[in-house]
């Protein structure tokens, strides 16, 4: 049972609780004439509304729910557009009492997915023919949400075929896409963004073969935004693009996302840079490396300690004052160690913190 309903109904009064459709219609003074002279789409939206006034537990309703599944949906592109908030609201209702009546999934997949595909055909086809190319992709964007909205309330998958669908719009409409790109940026955007998340959403095993689709929309954001200097999100771009590029090589990704954040967010080498003076601090006091000190060497260990990350400090920051330097073969070679991770962690840290300070 769901425990939250996709559209909440109110509680059900006690008058109306249990009464048939025909006694609905006389409490709400309508009749049957009334509504038989009416489209088909007021006739569905009462008989929704009357489930939703007057059924407690929709479980006992699946068969009649299902019926209302069997509306024309031909009815649907033959309305005036002035009606469309009309029909969006009943399907929300009519998705909501689907999922509260708690269908076994094989039902729901045969109920759902039939109204699916057709609105995909018509859909399809507007864009292909209509003459206002960005209205009908801004149209789709707004549809499609929605409908993954209901997917995901009705606990339904998105498979391979989204994936397919979606692509062959593009490659249907190319030159018109491009066009969109930079006319109406931010339609184009929102249209990339559903074919990101239906390539998330799609298994691994079948989406392997979009791949380069999907990396290629996600460059074209990155793009845009850089054109349009709108970087607010611009880290969530480059996460999408580069944790899927580095998909098969976990350790690059993890460097790139926890210590540079994809190249937005340098405060891990930071970390970073601290975690390794103190590291080498602590090796350094162990005693196995021999150093010079221009003044007297340290004995205690927090004296140890300050010093040696004073001297790690200077060296991965390529300053070195000379008060301290190794004299060991094996202080050398660690200290020489230090001096590349230091020159890495601190160059790549100001070339972050510049390329950001510098955006214009």
């Amino acid at each position: 049972m769901k425990s939250k309903p996709l559209m909440p109904r109110g509680k059900i009064s006690k008058e109306l609780a249990g009464i048939n459709y025909g006694e609905y219609l006389i409490k709400q003074g309508q009749n049957l004439l009334e509504i038989s002279i009416q489209p088909k789409i007021v006739e569905l939206d009462i008989k929704i509304h009357f489930l939703m006034a007057t059924v407690e537990q929709m479980s006992e309703k699946q068969k009649d729910i299902e019926e209302l599944w069997n509306f024309p949906f031909e009815e649907i592109y033959s309305m005036q557009s002035e009606i469309s908030h009309m029909i969006q609201s009943i399907y929300y209702n009519l998705v909501s009492i689907t999922g509260e009546a708690n269908f076994l999934k094989s039902d729901l997949e045969r109920i759902y997915y039939p109204f699916y595909d057709f609105c995909k055909i018509k859909i399809r086809s507007n864009i292909y023919k209509g003459n206002n190319f960005a209205l009908e992709i801004e149209n789709f964007n707004e549809w499609y949400h929605i409908n993954i909205q209901f997917l995901k309330y009705l606990e339904l998958s998105i498979c391979e075929q989204e994936m397919i669908f979606l692509k062959g719009i593009v490659d249907m409409n190319k030159t018109k896409f491009e066009i969109l790109k930079s006319t109406s940026s931010s339609i184009y955007i929102r249209f990339n963004e559903i074919i990101k998340l239906v390539y998330k959403k799609v298994p691994k095993a079948n989406g392997i073969n979009y791949r380069d689709f999907y990396l290629l929309k996600c460059q074209e954001q990155i793009i845009i935004a850089k054109n349009s200097g709108n970087y607010l999100g611009f880290n969530i771009l480059l996460e999408d693009y580069y944790s899927e590029k580095f998909n098969n090589h976990r350790f690059i990704n993890w460097c790139f996302k926890y210590l540079i954040g994809y190249g937005e967010n340098p405060s891990g080498l930071i970390i970073l840079f601290l975690l390794i003076n103190i590291i080498f601090s602590l090796l350094f006091i162990s005693g196995s490396f021999h150093f010079h000190f221009s003044e007297k060497e340290p004995v205690e260990f927090c004296e140890k300690f300050i010093t040696f990350f004073f001297f790690n400090n200077t060296t991965m920051l390529t300053v070195g004052y000379g008060d301290i330097f190794p004299v060991s073969a094996g202080a050398k070679i660690i200290v020489m160690i230090l001096q590349i991770i230091g020159f890495t962690i601190s160059g790549s840290a100001i070339a972050l913190l510049l390329k950001r300070i510098l955006r214009f």
